[in-house]
């Protein structure tokens, strides 16, 4: 499921995410911290089943790549009980870093998983407060994550490569990559100190200085395992109906086609950046 933030910064309580504002099929409610930094998730029994089979090696692997990884960061497990004897059912939280927790609102959301079959945001979603955009939304929308240079962006690619590769490796499909947009505006003069101190914080980000756009992202809903379920949705819808891009596919299938999917849709170099390396280039040829 994916979220909308940002509205209130300053609460004296934690604020809640009901069922029907959040955007996804999981059914989850969510609680915020009162700076928004922290998010806790109600789980089903499958969630709490996954994370902890998964657990072992989610956290080596967190360890070994440190804050480049996209995946979501798992900080506990919880359970909230309700000692009334009519009181409803005992729920898991899980409590994780919020993408979004940084100094800037939040003014559009995407949920990308390199599908492009039915997925645009509906009526329904789209009529919500905070809607949550989708793979054909993005493309229609022009969107993208822009880097000032080569280097920068292949960095992604490839750590984008490695955690996908690591979920298929736990046969894990359905997950997303999370996009907030910040629309800024260009004339403020402290916006790149605050993003400074932002990623000092360990927060991935893309900021467009040609826009003003700064694109808080990273992957999420990472604990669906790829069971006869799945397996009978891919070949039903996928196969026998001629549907191949569905969403649901093979682990690492699914890994490929997002990897590609980003690569040839989200991830680009910015335009301003480019035409200083040509111009660079052209005067080097003149100088020689």
């Amino acid at each position: 499921a994916t979220l909308g933030l940002q509205e209130v910064r300053n609460a004296s309580c934690f604020r809640v995410i009901s069922k029907a504002d959040a955007s996804g099929k999981s059914g989850s409610f969510f609680f915020f911290s009162s700076d928004q930094r922290f998010i806790l998730k109600s789980c089903t029994k499958t969630d709490v089943k996954t994370l902890k089979k998964i657990l072992p090696k989610y956290v080596e692997y967190v360890k070994k790549h440190g804050s480049k990884t996209l995946l979501p960061r798992y900080l506990g497990m919880y359970q909230l009980t309700f000692t009334e004897k009519d009181g409803p059912d005992d729920v898991t939280l899980v409590v994780m870093t919020n993408f979004f927790g940084g100094s800037h609102k939040i003014n559009c959301r995407f949920d990308l998983k390199g599908s492009t079959f039915k997925r645009f945001a509906s009526e329904k979603e789209r009529a919500k407060k905070a809607p949550v955009f989708k793979d054909n939304d993005w493309i229609d929308k022009k969107k993208q994550l822009t880097f000032l240079n080569a280097n920068q962006k292949e960095e992604i690619e490839k750590q984008l490569t490695n955690d996908t590769q690591f979920l298929a490796s736990l046969n894990l499909i359905d997950y997303s990559l999370l996009v907030g947009i910040h629309e800024s505006n260009r004339s403020r003069t402290n916006v790149h100190e605050r993003l400074k101190e932002e990623k000092k914080t360990g927060v991935i980000m893309s900021h467009s200085p040609s826009t003003g756009e700064i694109r808080y992202f990273g992957i999420v809903d990472i604990l669906t395992p790829y069971r006869l379920k799945k397996m009978a949705e891919t070949i039903f819808t996928g196969h026998l109906l001629c549907r191949h891009n569905i969403s649901c596919q093979p682990p690492r299938k699914y890994a490929r086609r997002f990897v590609r999917f980003l690569s040839e849709n989200a991830l680009q170099i910015e335009t301003s950046a480019l035409d200083e390396t040509s111009t660079s280039t052209k005067i080097d040829v003149i100088k020689e």
